[in-house]
């Protein structure tokens, strides 16, 4: 999972020029049919891997996914759960790892501050918007930027005043601000990672000591035995250049609607 389109779009050129993999890239700026069929191929295992923002994953069964990687930290523990949730759901083995460096805390500082950096401009438009009359409004709409208007649009059918709406947004920012705050804590506490999710939606997890269970319960490092363990359970695949036969599209188009040649 990688945050920003632009370097998710890099990353899968570099990983494409210098591995043997077969993946794709899944995210809002793909066209819908483009996004299908990626969806197909990787259901069918015709991908090695897909690099996908947070767009990519509700409705997606791949029961036999091994494996999530997070390249940019999710901005909220609900989310870290949905996507790591993507793996593992046959009921064996999955591994999630999360990357991060000391310049992946400070986007998350930066989102985190971003919020309430924005507060009087949004709370100032919002005060505009609701005094102003109505013919006046589409106007007014057209001149900001698409996220500030659709939050304005948002506010403006859910709440008949302005002090109502005020109060949701205050909240709002709120939340936000302790969702991501709960990532921070959750990647640097030293205590069990999966107790903490499970605390996190007031929940209680009974894990077997002889089980794998996280970085924090287990040391994980490359001659770790729950690492060499898990590469050598058949679960984990590596392709050779030789091995991977590259199709054209035309060929990936009849498979995927299931055409003779």
């Amino acid at each position: 999972y990688v945050h920003q389109k632009e370097e998710l779009e890099d990353l899968a050129s570099f990983l494409e020029e210098k591995t043997p993999f077969r993946l794709d890239t899944y995210h809002a700026d793909r066209r819908s049919e483009d996004r299908l069929s990626i969806q197909a191929d990787f259901q069918a295992n015709r991908l090695d891997f897909i690099l996908a923002t947070s767009a990519f994953g509700m409705g997606i069964n791949q029961v036999k996914t091994r494996f999530v990687l997070h390249y940019h930290l999710p901005q909220s523990l609900n989310e870290y759960v949905q996507e790591a949730g993507r793996c593992g759901r046959d009921g064996c083995q999955a591994m999630v790892l999360s990357l991060y460096t000391e310049n992946e805390w400070r986007r998350l500082k930066f989102f985190q501050d971003k919020l309430w950096e924005e507060k009087e401009g949004v709370l100032a438009n919002l005060e505009a918007y609701y005094r102003m009359k109505e013919r006046k409004k589409k106007r007014f709409l057209e001149q900001l930027p698409e996220e500030l208007r659709e939050r304005l649009l948002f506010y403006s059918n859910h709440y008949r005043w302005i002090e109502e709406a005020k109060t949701h947004y205050m909240d709002y920012l709120k939340v936000r601000s302790q969702e991501i705050q709960e990532v921070l804590a959750f990647l640097t506490g030293k205590t069990c990672l999966r107790q903490q999710l499970f605390r996190s939606f007031d929940q209680v997890l009974k894990v077997s000591s002889s089980s794998w269970c996280c970085s924090n319960c287990q040391t994980l490092d490359k001659n770790s035995e729950i690492l060499q363990a898990y590469l050598k359970s058949g679960e984990a695949k590596f392709l050779n250049q030789e091995e991977v036969q590259r199709e054209d599209w035309r060929r990936r188009l009849q498979k995927l609607f299931q055409t003779k040649p």
